[in-house]
């Protein structure tokens, strides 16, 4: 494998991480939506958990370091997936909610006669 293809499979995934993690504070300032705090949470997690596992490739570590390491690994990654599908599921639920709210009041009323 050449050296820029290595480079985008070690860095690409955190680069973009940092990119979307912007992008969802960004949003969450304009919007104040309690799903992109979720998902602003599930996206550190995540880069916490990619740091980890940097620092466990190092194999510089004492063995007791290395498995307190794992299992901090572990649960920051387990947290990623629950607060990030968590976040997702919020702010999709709010999306329904303002497309159901925008097509009612798009509806014609209609004048019932009696």
């Amino acid at each position: 494998m050449s050296g820029w293809q290595s480079w985008i499979l070690k860095w690409g995934g955190p680069i973009t991480q940092v990119v979307l993690l912007c992008m969802q504070i960004y949003a969450y300032r304009r919007t104040r939506h309690y799903g992109l705090v979720l998902i602003v949470a599930a996206s550190i997690l995540g880069l916490l958990a990619f740091t980890l596992i940097r620092i466990l490739n190092a194999e510089a570590l004492v063995p007791r370091l290395r498995t307190g390491l794992v299992d901090v690994m572990i649960l920051s990654y387990a947290a990623y997936i629950v607060v990030g599908v968590w976040g997702a599921a919020r702010l999709f639920r709010s999306y329904i909610d303002l497309t159901d709210a925008s097509s009612a009041s798009a509806q014609p009323e209609t004048k019932s006669t009696t």
